[in-house]
C-alpha cells in the first residue's frame, strides 16, 4: 500500500511533542515569573533583605511548601523573606498554623539551633511561636518536614549593641492565637 503522505504518524507525534515542549519552555523563560512580586527570579522569593527591629514579633503563614510573610508589615505577602536581625536583640518568630503538617524551627548550618523548634501540627489551630535572642549562629527559619522542598528563609544576624550576656538559652516556645 503506497503512502500519499510522506510524514509518518510517529514523525508527526514527535514534531507535535517538540513544538509543545518548546512553547512550554518559552513561556517559562519570559521576564516575569507570574507570582506578582516583580523580582523576576522565578522562585517567588524577594531579593530584598528586611531589617527587623528588636523586640518585634515576626509572623509567617504556610503556603503549601513555602513561607509567606505576615508581620511586620514590611514583609507582608513576601515569600520566604530574608530577615536581618541585630545580634543580642530579642525576637519572636511564629506562624499562623493555617495548614497542617508544618512547624517552625531556627537552624544553624542545616541543624536545629539550640532545640529551637515547635512540634509538627496535625491540624490547623492556634499559632506557634519561638522567643529567641538573635545570634550569629542562627542562619535560617525552616519547616523541618519541608526544608528539603524549600520551605525556609534566610536570617542574617549583624553585630549590634549587646552586653553579650545572653546565649539564647533562656529562649522559650509558646503557642499563641493567630488572631
Amino acid at each position: 500500500m503506497a503512502r500519499d503522505n510522506p510524514v509518518s504518524r510517529r514523525t508527526a507525534l514527535k514534531l507535535t511533542g517538540a513544538a509543545a515542549s518548546t512553547a512550554l519552555v518559552a513561556g517559562c523563560s519570559s521576564g516575569g515569573n507570574g507570582d506578582g512580586n516583580g523580582n523576576g527570579n522565578g522562585n517567588g522569593e524577594s531579593d530584598e533583605t528586611f531589617e527587623i527591629e528588636a523586640d518585634t514579633d515576626i509572623m509567617l503563614k504556610a503556603n503549601g511548601q513555602s513561607w509567606i510573610g505576615v508581620e511586620p508589615s514590611q514583609i507582608a505577602d513576601v515569600e520566604s523573606p530574608t530577615l536581618k536581625l541585630t545580634e543580642g536583640a530579642s525576637y519572636t518568630i511564629g506562624w499562623e498554623q493555617n495548614e497542617a503538617g508544618h512547624n517552625i524551627a531556627l537552624y544553624n548550618d542545616g541543624e536545629t539551633y539550640k532545640d529551637k523548634k515547635t512540634s509538627v501540627v496535625s491540624s490547623t489551630g492556634e499559632g506557634q511561636s519561638l522567643d529567641f535572642t538573635a545570634h550569629t549562629d542562627i542562619d535560617e527559619y525552616v519547616c523541618v518536614p519541608h526544608v528539603d522542598n524549600g520551605m525556609k528563609g534566610t536570617i542574617e544576624v549583624t553585630s549590634g549593641s549587646s552586653d553579650g550576656s545572653s546565649d539564647g538559652s533562656s529562649d522559650n516556645e509558646s503557642n499563641e492565637s493567630s488572631e
